[in-house]
Formats: C-alpha cells, structure tokens, sequence
C-alpha cells in the first residue's frame, strides 16, 4: 500500500495483491463457513457472495490507484477508471451453492483460494482493459502485455506477447482457475501517429 499510495506501484503488485485479497477472503469464509456450508449453503450463499465482491472491489480500488499513478508519472491529464464487477458472475457462483445438485466437494472448493482468485485478478485484468480502451481511443499509446509463467496450460502460451491495444488476441484478459500469467499495461502520452 505504500508503494500504491507513493504512485510507485504497478499492475505486476497489483496482481499480487489480489491474490493476497483471495487468499484473505478464502480464509474468511473457511473459518466461518468451513464445516457448515452443506446444510446452510442457501442461507450463507449470500454472505459468500459479499466476500467475493469484497475480493474484487478491494483488487479494483489498488488498481485504479496504479494507474493514477502510472498516469501522474507520464503526466497523462486523464482520470483512472476502476474495474466495476460483473454480477452475473457472483450470481451463477450463489446459484451453485443454492443448487441442490451441486456436489459438496464443489460448494467446498467456491470457499478456497482457487476459486476467489480469478474474481480477485479479474479487478486488475478489467482495470487494465478499461483503462486502455479509454486511452487508445484517445489516441495515446497504449500496449498490453501478457506473460505466461511458468508451467502454464496450452491456451495461456497462445495469449502471451505484447500487443497494442485492440489487436490482442480474443479473450486476452481472460483468467481461469490457477492461472500463473500476469497481465500488464503501458501506455505512452505520446500519440500513436506523433514523436
């Protein structure tokens, strides 16, 4: 938070904060929830559900300030916008532990790390992606980048590279389950056909 708040920070810190964000909500919700989530899966759904949500605002708030910062340092007169969660997303998590069919394995699992940190890392993906968008279009650099770590699957090696922004591939931003990639963002305040 210190480098956050210095404007020091970038989108590699941002995406380890959400993973610390995952892990601390995981936590949450397996000490309180852990050994009852079978029999009141419908009446806790809710409550999880908030903890996903606060994954996700606390990672989008950290990143709007990287790019406040990012945009300070390059002396970009633009505002940073923060990611806004998708709610679809929270209500097909809900359903599934309202869903008597769902397994007790799988209502178990949406309460780990595993699963609260796609949600987390999402905030940081869509930070970036928003923030591009917005830039490019007004005609500013802007490039994304996306390094596959190591021992990543098949798809995520075909995502990796440098881009500029638009000519990514499809589902650039896309996370899943233990992901090991990290997305990054550079713009330039210079223009794309200027110095």
């Amino acid at each position: 938070w210190e480098l956050n708040a210095q404007g020091n920070a970038d989108y590699i810190l941002a995406d380890t904060y959400a993973k610390g964000m995952s892990r601390k909500w995981s936590q949450l919700l397996t000490d309180a929830y852990g050994s009852e989530i079978s029999e009141d899966a419908d009446e806790i759904a809710d409550e999880i559900a908030k903890a996903y949500r606060k994954a996700y605002s606390e990672s989008a708030y950290y990143s709007k300030n990287v790019q406040k910062g990012i945009n300070n340092k390059l002396k970009i007169g633009m505002s940073a916008i923060e990611a806004k969660i998708d709610e679809e997303q929270i209500e097909n998590l809900v359903e599934k532990l309202r869903d008597e069919e769902t397994t007790e394995e799988m209502k178990h699992h949406l309460l780990t790390d595993s699963a609260l940190q796609p949600i987390a890392r999402k905030a940081v993906a869509e930070t970036i992606r928003a923030n591009a968008r917005v830039q490019s279009k007004a005609g500013l650099y802007a490039y994304v980048e996306r390094d596959a770590g190591t021992g990543c699957c098949p798809w995520c090696s075909s995502m990796a590279g440098r881009y500029e922004f638009g000519a990514q591939p499809k589902d650039f931003f896309g996370l899943h389950d233990a992901c090991v990639c990290t997305i990054d963002y550079k713009p330039s305040r210079y223009a794309k056909m200027g110095y």
